[in-house]
């Protein structure tokens, strides 16, 4: 089996390496300015990289799936504060108070969330808890208080939760801590693993393993967990395939032989 059931500890070490407490531990780290790591250990006792590639898969999708609900959330906090007799009135946002108790409601959730995610016991009302607390929120989201507050000066006369949800996933760091964060599973993979993950895909005989690098098996894998085996469609144009649905391609040494379209493959051209 290729994954695990996992349970969150705790938050320690440095964005940039995995700190592993036991040979059963695995890291996931959010963004190198947050300067700390969710540490996940798996239920179920994982011995190869492949089991923790999948497992910090499933453990950064559910991370992403449930900042995306506390962004719905906040949208809804937004819309509910500017409605009015069931009406949208954006003249609650022209006062200072009334933005005021709209951001520390949206800097609330922010830290339910970041508090959640990372089972962390700051307290917000701890001024060096609440730095350190504002730190790993923006490392998650990619957004704060203050991006909300400048996303009303911009557009306080139109906005709404669909507008505030296009504004913090488009205009601010959330697309890309997002992106650090998918990235992050690959770590778990090294070059020893490619070997035995071509064997269990059972494509020995259509891709060069040499020619394969992390990125390439972590592809492989999705790929084949996906849809349980690797099809040819999916091979196509990739430089480590022995047979490329493009056309016949016959590695021979360095020199590849594609055959001109309509020509007999015995007299192929080159």
């Amino acid at each position: 089996m290729f994954w695990a059931l996992l349970k969150v500890t705790g938050e320690v070490g440095h964005f940039g390496r995995f700190s592993e407490k036991n040979s059963n531990t695995l890291g996931l780290g959010c963004y190198y300015l947050v300067g700390r790591i969710y540490i996940v250990e798996p239920i179920l006792h994982l011995k190869m990289g492949i089991d923790q590639y999948f497992a910090a898969k499933d453990q950064v999708e559910r991370i992403s799936a449930t900042i995306d609900q506390a962004i719905a959330k906040m949208a809804y906090t937004l819309s509910a504060h500017t409605n009015s007799d069931g009406l949208a009135d954006h003249r609650k946002l022209k006062g200072e108070a009334s933005r005021r108790e709209l951001a520390d409601k949206i800097e609330g959730i922010l830290f339910e969330y970041a508090k959640d995610l990372t089972k962390s016991t700051l307290n917000p009302s701890n001024p060096e808890d609440f730095m350190r607390l504002s730190s790993s929120t923006y490392g998650l989201f990619g957004f704060s208080k203050k991006n909300f507050l400048k996303y009303l000066d911009q557009d306080e006369d139109h906005a709404s939760s669909f507008a505030f949800f296009q504004y913090m996933t488009q205009r601010t760091v959330y697309g890309y801590m997002r992106s650090k964060r998918a990235g992050l599973p690959k770590l778990q993979l090294s070059e020893a693993d490619i070997g035995p993950a071509v064997q269990n895909m059972k494509i020995e005989d259509r891709v060069h393993i040499n020619r394969l690098k992390i990125d390439d098996l972590a592809e492989l894998l999705d790929e084949w967990r996906a849809k349980e085996a690797i099809g040819r469609d999916f091979l196509r144009g990739k430089d480590y395939a022995v047979k490329n649905p493009q056309g016949l391609i016959v590695p021979e040494g360095n020199r590849i032989i594609v055959p001109v379209r309509g020509t007999p493959r015995g007299n192929g051209g080159h």
